[in-house]
């Protein structure tokens, strides 16, 4: 199942997870995209000087798997 941001229910979680331990994600860890989940994506996407798009894009996922484990 994709979410609203284009990507698996399972990519999401992970993005959701890294964000959250990062500090800029406070929702549910459930997988599911909300627009609180793209603003703390397009917030990260920022700060690490990445196109803000607020979507879960190759380079976004490379830098935050490394914060989901």
């Amino acid at each position: 199942r994709r979410s609203s941001t284009g990507a698996p229910a399972s990519t999401v979680s992970m993005a959701q997870r890294a964000l959250s331990r990062l500090g800029y994600y406070q929702g549910p860890q459930d997988g599911v995209s909300s627009p609180a989940l793209r603003m703390a994506i397009a917030a990260y996407q920022r700060d690490q000087s990445l196109s803000t798009s607020g979507a879960l894009d190759g380079e976004t996922l490379s830098r935050l798997s490394a914060f989901a484990r």
